[in-house]
């Protein structure tokens, strides 16, 4: 009973600490939250969709370590990455003699991952050959290694993920229609950066105190105007380019405070269509002030009344500011 109690303890903890791996307060990224916290409690397959850089194997890592299966493995593999051969002996393993160079006999993922979690990455690149094998396994819960004449049975929880539409994919006879209504039980979409604009300004600065701690350099936070020029990026590459952004930017720094100049060209650049007022930043060092009200407005989704608290000014005062830097838009 007593390690029954701490077993429920443990959990218990992982549940806190892992849902705080996903960083952010935005609308979206709480969706994906709550339905992580949700399906880890079932044992059911699991499709998550997204862009190339949304965090879909932080999302997996997180169901599985929230999951019953949380102290047994969790594999993962890009499906994408391999030949179609190579994949398959990943996958299912091989025995010996069963393809030049099988010297050896050797388990595959799904038998690896025996009780744990097995996350296939970018299914949607996976062969028709690799799928039909994987359908296997989904529906009898059994692996045969390629050359072999008899199956084992496995426990493996599935989660795929992948950027592409399979529903797409199964028009174009690129992807087995029985595969994907086996794979599609349960979907989380992870949104792009740009949707989950909001969530910016806390992932620097976590990424920033990740980094400077790595690199061994003071460096305590991020100025308002270069937070205002990461909003206004489009990010295509979304949380993996902001990160590796912040990690560049942090050995480029020279003071305690990352500034616009310790960013790439590109960032500065506002690529993402919007039509917000512009920042010059060729005007930035002479009006520190207008910097710091676009900040504040940016920071607050352009509500003046919030954003006239943040600059301790009345309403009146921010919009004549306003006014006075062609910052009213209709």
């Amino acid at each position: 009973k007593k390690s029954k109690e701490l077993a429920l303890f443990k959990q218990q903890q992982l549940n806190k600490l892992e849902l705080k791996t996903i960083i952010g307060n935005s609308k979206p990224i709480q969706k994906v939250l709550e339905g992580v916290y949700k399906i880890s409690k079932l044992d059911t397959v699991v499709y998550i969709q997204g862009d190339t850089g949304t965090g879909k194997e932080l999302v997996a890592q997180a169901i599985h370590k929230l999951s019953l299966r949380f102290n047994k493995p969790f594999l993962a593999i890009n499906c994408g990455a391999l030949s179609e051969s190579l994949l398959d002996s990943e996958l299912f393993g091989h025995t010996k003699g069963s393809f030049t160079g099988a010297d050896s006999e050797s388990i595959g993922l799904f038998e690896a991952a025996d009780g744990g979690t097995l996350f296939l990455d970018e299914i949607g690149e996976m062969s028709i050959g690799t799928q039909v094998k994987l359908l296997r396994v989904l529906q009898d819960g059994e692996v045969r290694k390629l050359g072999a004449t008899t199956s084992k049975k496995v426990n493996v929880r599935v989660i795929t993920a992948t950027h592409r539409d399979i529903a797409k994919l199964v028009v174009e006879n690129k992807f087995r229609e029985d595969l994907f209504y086996r794979i599609h039980v349960f979907a989380i979409r992870t949104p792009t950066l740009k949707e989950r604009s909001g969530d910016i300004h806390l992932l620097a600065e976590n990424f920033l105190q990740e980094f400077a701690q790595q690199q061994n350099k003071i460096v305590r936070k991020i100025s308002d105007e270069a937070i205002l020029l990461l909003k206004r990026y489009s990010w295509p590459g979304n949380i993996r380019e902001l990160r590796n952004i912040i990690e560049r930017a942090t050995i480029l720094c020279e003071s305690d405070v990352l500034q616009p100049s310790d960013f790439p060209v590109a960032t500065l650049n506002n690529e993402s269509g919007e039509t917000l007022p512009s920042l010059d930043t060729q005007q930035t060092p002479d009006d520190p002030h207008k910097v710091k009200i676009i900040a504040s407005l940016e920071k607050n989704q352009w509500n003046k009344t919030l954003a006239a608290k943040d600059l301790n000014m009345s309403r009146t005062t921010l919009w004549r500011k306003m006014k006075a830097y062609s910052l009213l838009m209709n």
